[in-house]
């Protein structure tokens, strides 16, 4: 089984709590065996720290440190031999575009929003895109339970 992990941050760079997190996720997967590739940028790192554009074996777990311009590429490549896509992020551009590759090539996908769904941080947003095999489904369609913020009033389901 290969797990994918696409990030924007990750360890050695102390940019917020995603780097660090993700790096013991990546750790604890490939104790057990799992076939873990990251795939991220050097935002963040000091000059030195990691090599641009080559894999590297890190703590069983191999990581793509790319540069902005072949990331994407990276990203093609690896989504279509990984089983599983950890998406670390919900609402980026990127991320939907991600999750939708996956899904079209029949990959599972977890998603893994860090607070991206609480009411505080999406008071401003009027609709959540769902991926899968139907197209864009507004907030009001999903079940009651799918997000915290479907009950606020503005989200309320007319019936």
């Amino acid at each position: 089984m290969v797990v994918l992990i696409p990030c924007h941050s990750f360890y050695p760079a102390q940019e917020g709590g995603s780097s660090n997190a993700l790096y013991w996720l990546a750790t604890g997967l490939a104790k057990v065996g799992i076939n873990v590739h990251v795939i991220t940028t050097n935002r963040n790192i000091s000059s030195g720290q990691v090599v641009e554009n080559i894999w590297t074996r890190f703590n069983n777990f191999d990581v793509e440190y790319a540069s902005i311009d072949k990331q994407g590429l990276y990203l093609k490549e690896e989504i279509e031999k990984c089983d599983i896509l950890i998406a670390n992020g919900v609402f980026s551009i990127r991320n939907i575009r991600l999750n939708r590759r996956a899904l079209c090539l029949a990959k599972k996908v977890i998603l893994s929003p860090r607070g991206e769904l609480l009411d505080s941080a999406v008071k401003y947003i009027r609709e959540l895109y769902v991926m899968g095999q139907h197209n864009c489904l507004n907030v009001d369609r999903l079940p009651r339970n799918t997000v915290s913020f479907a009950q606020r009033k503005e989200y309320r389901h007319s019936a």
